[in-house]
């Protein structure tokens, strides 16, 4: 019998399947029960006790979205809501605090007297739910926390910033915003991120002067207990992004050497994706280049070079996608058209386009198949109607 090496690939999936059955078998054993949630408990109930000290930043506030006609059009699994109750934005220390995170669905922040911190846990079942239901109350067994000596400051914000591009900017990131306003950034030893694994988690961190030797990947820590724990209000809810996160983002990354007026004119290809990508793009394209639009991917592109090229731009058109969130990067007053499948219409980029000061148009173009929900609907392919497409273009030119 011939025996071929497992190469380093598929020996790298293995220990992962072997490791996430390991861990389902350790999570259902009555061990470790000393680190199981005790109960649930507010912030201000906690700052009574001495538990944990806030810092508020801004007072509870009324978000609205800005009135566009291209809400109606959002898909219904997407929630849009037009006004949303915002709690504030805050910061709480947690002494001898920890932090569990499993696959990304539930993430429980326990204070020393082992109660969860009502406010600060993440949990998602098809959308949020009340921490009542958070699946570590419910788990029997519990691994040791790895305990570190100093403060952490956590940036853990839920399944999607361990993935996508789009929450890790918007979900994440800007909590390094909030931790610089309260004048707490050079207080902390650690950083507990989502993930680590892709060049731009390092790359966007290092414009903070976050290096790697002082970066804890919550995939590798999921139990992690610090002498002091800092972490943050909710970064978006309902949708809705904050001003201060979209000023962030352009105010980090932007180009100071972006020339004052560019009349780039940009086609974004998701050519370099697995989905949501434009079946019948070479006919777009060629609709497209005798106006003077460029082509360009922006997985091969750093951060400097994409906030370079979107700030020289004046007209931008792309499928939409997780890359979008880069328009925070454009100057106020560059124009958008951001092409849909028609089953899988989301809000979030108009938002911020608008807090930026965009012009923002969007076309709804046929679906490559049906969805029912956010995860099967970023799978979705689109064909574009190129008449429509440059209809369009000749009215944003």
């Amino acid at each position: 019998m011939l025996h071929l090496p497992l190469s380093s690939l598929t020996l790298s999936g293995l220990k992962k399947k072997v490791e996430g059955r390991l861990e389902q078998i350790l999570i259902n054993l009555p061990i470790g029960q000393e680190y199981k949630p005790n109960g649930i408990k507010d912030l201000k109930t906690l700052r009574s006790a001495r538990l944990l000290d806030l810092i508020v930043l801004r007072e509870p506030y009324t978000s609205n979205l800005i009135p566009n006609e291209f809400y109606r059009h959002c898909t219904d699994y997407f929630n849009t809501v037009l006004s949303s109750q915002n709690p504030g934005d805050y910061l709480a220390i947690v002494k001898d605090g920890r932090i569990m995170m499993d696959t990304g669905s539930n993430m429980a922040v326990i204070a020393s007297d082992g109660s969860l911190i009502r406010e600060l846990c993440f949990q998602w079942n098809r959308g949020l739910v009340s921490v009542e239901q958070n699946a570590f109350l419910k788990q029997k067994g519990f691994t040791r926390p790895t305990k570190i000596n100093g403060t952490v400051f956590s940036m853990l914000a839920g399944g999607g910033a361990i993935t996508y591009y789009y929450h890790w900017m918007v979900d994440s990131l800007p909590r390094l915003f909030l931790l610089r306003e309260a004048g707490l950034f050079d207080k902390v030893d650690y950083f507990l991120v989502p993930n680590y694994s892709m060049d731009y988690h390092k790359e966007t961190l290092s414009y903070f002067g976050i290096k790697s030797n002082r970066v804890i990947s919550a995939l590798s820590h999921r139990h992690v207990q610090a002498d002091s724990l800092i972490l943050t209000s909710y970064t978006r809810l309902d949708g809705h992004h904050p001003q201060w996160v979209c000023d962030g983002l352009h105010n980090t990354f932007a180009s100071p050497s972006a020339p004052e007026r560019s009349d780039r004119l940009l086609y974004i290809s998701r050519a370099d994706a697995k989905q949501r990508r434009v079946l019948n793009e070479p006919e777009l394209i060629e609709v497209l280049k005798p106006y003077g639009f460029e082509v360009y991917t922006m997985s091969a592109l750093s951060m400097r070079e994409k906030a370079e090229l979107l700030g020289s731009a004046r007209v931008i058109v792309g499928p939409h996608g997780s890359g979008s969130a880069n328009f925070a990067f454009c100057k106020p007053g560059t124009k958008i058209l951001d092409l849909f499948p028609d089953n899988c219409v989301a809000p979030f980029i108009c938002d911020i386009c608008d807090k930026r000061g965009l012009v923002y148009d969007y076309l709804l173009c046929d679906s490559d198949g049906n969805a029912t929900n956010a995860v099967e609907g970023q799978k979705l392919n689109l064909t574009v109607d190129v008449k429509r497409v440059e209809e369009k273009v000749k009215r944003l030119l």
